[in-house]
């Protein structure tokens, strides 16, 4: 039976990778376990695209074009999680909407949620976004170390 996805409604979708390979060792099977998680761990990419479902089925273009959108990604989840995504009105503002994501395989906990409207003006891109990242020396493969982050500047690309 086909899905369809409609705000107010509650859905389900199992989290999943859109590719089976990953140079990033936490995105793939074997390194999580040993550190603990159930399994390999999605991105949040991935978990965002299958929370839109509702607002895209149900208003289009108008959201995809002019949203705003403040996220907060909260837990983790990995490949298999059985997840429920809600879509609901905020009571008092209009054309405002909370989508929350259950990981009803890690005992319902919230594992993201966002909040989104379509103002009539978006608001300005924030500076950062402009700015280039921190580049360094080395494969992109050499292990991460927090010597190598600057505040306020973007991670390597």
């Amino acid at each position: 039976m086909l899905e369809t996805y409609e705000i107010g409604k509650p859905y389900v979708v199992y989290a999943r990778h859109a590719l089976n390979h990953t140079q990033n060792r936490m995105h793939a099977d074997g390194l999580p376990q040993k550190l603990g998680f159930r399994g390999a761990l999605v991105l949040g990419t991935a978990i965002y695209a299958n929370m839109t479902r509702a607002l895209v089925a149900s208003l289009g273009d108008k959201w995809l074009g002019n949203a705003e959108i403040h996220a907060r990604f909260l837990k983790v989840v990995c490949a298999g999680d059985r997840l429920r995504v809600e879509t609901v009105p905020v009571a008092g503002q209009e054309g405002t909407f909370k989508v929350t994501a259950y990981n009803e395989t890690a005992n319902d906990e919230v594992c993201a949620y966002f909040e989104t409207t379509c103002p009539a003006r978006l608001p300005a891109i924030d500076a950062l976004a402009s700015l280039a990242p921190n580049e360094w020396e080395g494969p992109v493969t050499q292990d991460r170390s927090w010597d190598l982050v600057e505040v306020g500047k973007p991670y390597r690309s």
